[in-house]
Parts: C-alpha cells; structure tokens; sequence
C-alpha cells in the first residue's frame, strides 16, 4: 500500500472507532498531523480519539516507516484492550524509545502489561500523565500504580516519566496509598538515568513532604522537573532539597505552596552559579520580600531564560528590585508578571529600563490594575526598543481613548508583533488600529525580500492605465504576491521558533562549555595534587631506600657477628666433645681400678682371720674433707657433700664400725676369762 491508503485506511479506523462521520476539515487535519509527524519520524496521533481500530492498524504503518522511534498517542480511546497493540509495536520495532499514552482511559489492569512493555523494549520516554485541565487523565488508583513505578525503579531505564494527574484518584487509603509517597521518592532518589519527571497534580499533601525531601536530596541528575498543583502548605524544605541538583534546568513548582522562606533557598543556590533556564513559581502566596530577594539575585544572572511569576502578591514594592533586574539583567527572554497588584507606579518603572532592555521578548503584564498614564509611559518607553514582540496587557484599566494614544506613542516602533489589550475598555477601532499596526511590523520583516517584487508592483500600477494587457499580469503578481506573503511569512515563524530553538541550544552548549571548562580547571588541580603527591612520593621513597640500605648493612653486620659466635660455638662444642670422650676413658680407668679394690676389700670382709690385720685403702679419687666450724656452713659445698656421699667412703666407714665392735667384743671375752681365772 502506498503512503496515502494507508494514511486514509487509519482515518477511516479513526472514524469507526469514535462513531463520527467524515468531515473534509477534520480529513485534512489528521492528513497534515500525521505526515508532518512522520517527518520527523514521529507517529502522531494526538487528540484523533482513536481505539482498537487505529492501533490494530499500527504495525502496518510501522512497517512502512521502519525508521519511526516515536508514538504520539495523547488523549485517545486506546483503553486496556489497545495497550497490547502497542506493547507488540514497542517490542518488535526497537528502533521505538519514546511513548506517549496519557489520557487514553487507562486502568490499573494496564500497569502490568506496562512493566513488562517497559522491562522488554527500548523504551527511555513514557508519559501517562496529561497536560489539559479539560481531559480525564488515565484511571490509575495509587494502589494498582505502585506495583509499576517498584519496577521500574529496579529497571532504571527510563530517561523521561510523566506522571501529571496519576494517583490523584479519590479511594479508599489502603496501606499502598499511605506508602505511594515513599514509592515516588525512592523512585526520585535511585533512577539515576532519569532526566525529566513530572509530578504535577498528584495528590500530595503536607505529610508527604519530609518523605519527598528525602528523595530529591539523595537526586543528583534530574534536569527537568515539574511538580505543580500539589496541596503543599510551606515546601521551604522541597525547594532546599530540588536545589541541591546543580544539574537542574527546568523547574515548574507553581500552586506548591512556595513561600518567602523557599525563595530564600531558591535565591542561595542561583547566588551560586546554578545554571537554571526556566522557573515558574506562579499561584503561589511568595509576596513582595521574596519576589524582591529573587529580582536582586537575577539581575546579575547568566542562565535563568523564562521566569514566570503571576499571581505571587506582588506589589509595588519591588519596583526597586524590579528595576535593578531589567537594567542589568541581559539573558531573560520571558517574564509572566500577570495577576499582581502593581499598579502605574510599578509601569513607570518598567518605563525606566524597557527602552534598552536587550534581551526580553515577551512580557506579561495581565490584571496588574496597571491604568492609562501607566500603559502610555510603557509604550513611550518602547519606541527605541528593538527586542520585545509580544506584549500582554489583557485585563487591566485602560479607557476608551487609551487605545489610539497608545498607538500613536508605539507608532515608531518596529519590533512588537503582538499586543493583546483584549479585556479593556478600549474602542474596537482602536483595537483594529494595533491590530494593523502588529500585522505591519510583521510585514515590514519580510520587505527586504520583497523589494524587487513591490517595485515592479507599483510600475504596473501607474502603466495600468496606459497598458490594458498588462492588467492580467498585474493580477497575477499580486495574486503571488499573497501566496509568497502567506508562504515567507509561514517560513519566517519557522525561522523564529527554529532561531529561538537553536538560541536555547546554544545556550546550554554555552553552559556545558563551562561545565567542561570547571572540569578541565578541576583536572588540571587534580593533576597539580598528584604531582605534588608524586613529589612527596619520591622524597618519602629516598628516605625509605636509606633507611632500607642501612637496615641491611647492621643486619649483614648481626649476621656476620652471629656467624662468628656461631662458629665459635662449633669450636667450643668440638672442644667439649673431645674432653668429654677423654674424661669418660678417665672415669671408666677409675671405675675399673674401684671395682678391683672393691673386691679386694669383700675379699678381706669374708676372711676374719686377716681383718683385724687388714688396712682399708683409701680412695684415691675422693679429695679429704676440710673442717668447718660448728658455727659456720657457709663454706660447706657441694663438693664436700659429694665426698660425703660417695660409695667408697661409706663403705670405708661401715669396715671401721664393725672393726670395732669386733674388738670390743673380743675384749670382753678376755675380760671374762681372767674373770673366771681369777674365780679359780
């Protein structure tokens, strides 16, 4: 099938499924919206209240634009039963990362199928939530999707996560519905490849607000964020924990309960360099202090692009503040100071500045009971300015006759494109008059390109009359003329929204430009520490050699020492050995030579004849006894208790006891015989 049945085949589905019946305007509408999707590879089916139908027709498309890695499928009729179509597309093309699926009548049944489209694709976008107050946004409880954001907090694949409107679902508070803030601030705390997140509208309330601080204080890499219409009452610790994230970007907190305390916090971290583009913190009650702590802060700012700030009880007296901001402040683009009470005093202010104001393209100045003089000393003001485009000034005082005094003041004026007073008491030819004067501006652009053409354009209208046949021709140019007008026209807001576009690349290239210089500035420091660490090194390390050279010279030392006492213990021990092997050939001599008096001695003992007669031999290896004194045994040594004990002078003992009792006993015998002799 070619590009154009298949596209007429989906608007045809389209149909069915919402029931309608063919429209030329709504056949060219869907015709223009998915073609230019498709060239940018992108399949866009936003707000075409398309169902079953539609997506079951999906993969043929996919297969006719293999090189498609977006789908646009906001504000359908998609419902449980169509997810599974797409999660067959997401699965089987993965060349597919981005999905958007939000306000599609989705339940909690759909959570699951999502788990698994997220764990087994490519995804690394997926936005549920939704973006207008006016459409239901999916049917999610945050009971059935907590489930969903544990896994894909364990998953950590996701890059972009919309989640505006989800879990805002009144139900019964179950223990999952108590737990849900705690899931979104661990999901917040560990997904560290997340880069944009959107929590707006989801329920939260004062008692979520510590568990939620928790989470972005442990974030480190989030660069968008979006957490607007939560019923917060003072989020001063909220802001003091999202500003930890130096890499933060984008931040919407409107309708969040930001105070004059938040600002201060806000105000720290942009007094520190941190390079936020976009801020809006509308809907707030901040008032005058706060909002004149955040205009001092900006007003030597580089980064912070958008600032959008209606409705935060501003009043007059920031004007000095105010003012400081618009003189040296030269990055912002777009201010929203609607929907405060600032009154003329504050537009003579802006008065003061606006006139060489070189960067503000857009200012928003609704309901700020701003009156004639004011709006007039404005447009004064503006006749020099070169910049700003769009003025709103919707709902204020102005009268009947402010409109044309205003026109005649911006006459001069070549820059301002838009101008809404709409909501004014001004006269409707008034309002025609800026009308053509905007429409002017806007053409006075494109006159450079059209110069030539207008030339010829007014030398046929004066030769009109003198040449009829040229009439024809005439016609035509002008005829192209407004196509060419409608068509460069057409290509300068592309031009525009593509400048604006590479303006705010160049901006953050800019920024990353610095971030890699502060690297390069925190490498080189690292590389000096090192060095210097090195240097320290190398000094510690020839201290360390010495040390080392000396410990082993004493130690060669102490070895030769302990080698030389060892071969003087081997000389000793050799000595020891040979004396004891002659002192042992010794004492076996004297063992021998006592055993053989021994038995000369026993062989005495048994001959009583001779042992009276028999002198016992003393030893001659037992040195004598010396004496001691009865009052002194201190000499008395071992050596005497050696002699003392030895065998041979005990033996010599016990033959001289017996040696005399025997001759006391023979001395008796003799006495008794004389005795008896004597008797006789």
């Amino acid at each position: 099938m070619t590009e154009n049945e298949i596209i007429l085949e989906l608007y045809q589905a389209k149909l069915a499924d919402s029931g309608s019946e063919a429209l030329e305007n709504d056949y060219l509408k869907f015709i223009k919206q998915v073609t230019e999707g498709l060239t940018y590879k992108v399949v866009d089916f936003t707000g075409c209240q398309g169902s079953y139908q539609v997506f079951s027709r999906l993969t043929r498309l996919i297969r006719q634009y293999p090189t498609v890695y977006s789908l646009k499928f906001f504000a359908n009729l998609n419902k449980d039963i169509g997810l599974q179509r797409i999660v067959q597309v997401c699965r089987t093309n993965p060349r597919i990362t981005s999905l958007d699926i939000g306000c599609n009548d989705l339940s909690d049944e759909s959570c699951s199928i999502m788990s698994d489209m997220v764990k087994y694709s490519n995804l690394n976008s997926l936005q549920l939530g939704k973006f207008d107050n006016e459409l239901l946004h999916n049917r999610f409880t945050r009971d059935g999707i907590t489930p969903f954001l544990i896994e894909i907090t364990k998953l950590n694949k996701l890059r972009k996560l919309g989640l505006s409107g989800i879990g805002s679902i009144k139900q019964r508070k179950t223990i999952k519905y108590n737990e849900f803030s705690q899931v979104v601030s661990e999901l917040v705390a560990k997904c560290s490849k997340l880069l944009t997140l959107d929590l707006s509208e989801m329920g939260f309330i004062e008692t979520d607000l510590p568990v939620l601080t928790s989470g972005f204080e442990r974030n480190h890499t989030l660069k968008h964020l979006s957490i607007s219409n939560n019923s917060f009452m003072n989020s001063a610790s909220l802001m003091k924990s999202i500003m930890i994230n130096t890499k933060l970007r984008f931040l919407k907190i409107s309708n969040c309960g930001v105070t004059s305390e938040s600002i201060e916090y806000l105000a720290q971290a942009l007094s520190r360099g941190h390079q936020l583009i976009y801020l809006d913190i509308s809907n707030n009650r901040i008032g005058s202090n706060g909002i004149s702590v955040l205009f001092r802060v900006l007003s030597d700012n580089i980064y912070l692009t958008e600032l959008f700030m209606s409705n935060v009880d501003a009043t007059s007296d920031v004007a000095a503040s105010f003012n400081l901001f618009l003189s040296k402040n030269r990055v912002i683009h777009e201010l929203d100071f609607s929907k405060n009470d600032l009154g003329d005093h504050m537009a003579e202010v802006l008065a003061m500045s606006i006139g060489h104001q070189t960067s503000l393209v857009t200012l928003n100045l609704s309901s700020c009971r701003i009156s004639d003089q004011g709006v007039l000393s404005i447009g004064k003001a503006l006749q020099p300015n070169i910049t700003l485009k769009k003025l709103i000034l919707r709902d204020n005082f102005f009268t009947k006759n402010a409109g044309f005094q205003l026109l005649d003041v911006l006459r001069s004026n070549t820059s301002i494109t838009s101008l809404d007073i709409s909501s004014n008491q001004i006269d409707m030819f008034a309002k025609n008059a800026i009308k053509t004067f905007c429409e002017r501006n806007k053409n006075n652009k494109i006159d450079d390109t059209l110069a030539s053409m207008r030339k010829q354009y007014i030398n046929l209208s004066i030769d009109s009359a003198k040449i009829p046949d040229k009439q024809t021709q005439l016609n035509n140019l002008i005829e192209e003329k407004k196509k060419l007008n409608a068509e460069i026209e057409e290509i300068q807001n592309n031009i525009d929204r593509e400048t604006n576009i590479i303006d705010m690349i160049l901006r953050d290239d800019n920024k990353s430009l610095e971030e890699l210089k502060q690297f390069i500035k925190d490498d080189h420091k690292v590389i000096s520490d090192t060095e210097q660490k090195m240097q320290e090194l190398e000094q510690n390390k020839t201290v360390d050699v010495k040390e080392f050279h000396d410990k082993i010279k004493f130690y060669e030392e102490e070895f030769d020492r302990l080698e030389k006492v060892a071969q003087n213990f081997v000389v000793q021990t050799d000595e020891i050995r040979k004396k004891g092997e002659i002192d042992k050939a010794e004492y076996a001599a004297k063992i021998s030579q006592l055993q053989e008096m021994i038995k000369d001695v026993k062989a005495h003992l048994k001959a009583k004849a001779t042992l009276l007669e028999y002198e016992i031999p003393e030893n001659p290896f037992v040195e004598k006894k010396e004496e001691f004194p009865a009052d002194d045994f201190s000499s008395y040594t071992s050596t005497t208790r050696k002699v003392e004990e030895d065998p041979l002078a005990k033996l010599e003992a016990e033959l001289t006891k017996r040696s005399e009792m025997e001759s006391a006993n023979t001395g008796k015998k003799k006495k008794k015989r004389r005795v008896k002799k004597q008797k006789d």
